[in-house]
């Protein structure tokens, strides 16, 4: 049982590596806050009761975004049927909209250029950071996508030469759902693969 174990451990981190080899500079929407040292264990603690009920949230989104995208051809085709849907639809938004009124977990977001990958991220922050010290970050990859949410431990924190009272903050992901790392290396993998395609036609 160790030894299958241990097989398991080496194929996840030879996953993780191959993942985290594919870093691009993008703009993402994001948030973050600093987790007091005392505080880090009960937070990462926490971290699957949050991030429930942050994907709860993005379930009532996509269902959204799924009637949305058939409205059209429903309504061409079946007005009654759309009309129908579109007030459930409202309703269920309505709903939504009390339910998450006072969720902690609804991000507030702001545009952000990063560098990513399905491992980490590294940006500038008008702050010096502690090595070690941890993060709660919350982000969407684009305005369309789901909100993720990660915590991670910063691995970097440099000076930028380059911009003045900056800093270079590197943050290893150390709380993040498979889903959610997946979903972060497919970004990465699309539009490193659009760049080529643009460099090739140019």
């Amino acid at each position: 049982m160790k030894k299958i174990i241990e097989k398991n451990e080496k194929l996840n981190d030879t996953s993780t590596e191959s993942r985290s080899a594919f870093r691009i500079d993008d703009n993402i929407l994001l948030s973050l806050r600093v987790i007091p040292d005392d505080q880090v264990k009960d937070v990462l603690k926490k971290y699957p009761e949050n991030n429930a009920e942050l994907q709860l949230l993005n379930s009532f989104s996509d269902s959204s975004k799924a009637l949305t995208d058939q409205y059209a051809l429903l309504r061409r085709r079946y007005p009654e049927v759309a009309k129908y849907l579109k007030i459930l639809d409202e309703k269920i938004n309505t709903l939504a909209r009390r339910q998450f009124s006072s969720c902690s977990m609804i991000p507030d977001l702001n545009w952000h250029e990063v560098n990513i990958s399905a491992s980490g991220i590294r940006f500038n922050y008008e702050e010096q950071l502690n090595i070690d010290s941890y993060l709660e970050l919350r982000l969407q990859l684009s305005q369309i996508s789901n909100f993720i949410l990660a915590y991670g431990r910063i691995a970097r924190c440099d000076l930028d030469k380059e911009n003045e009272g900056q800093f270079i903050i590197g943050v290893e992901f150390t709380h993040i759902s498979l889903e959610d790392r997946e979903a972060i290396h497919t970004h990465v993998r699309g539009k490193e693969i659009r760049l080529i395609r643009e460099k090739n036609l140019g």
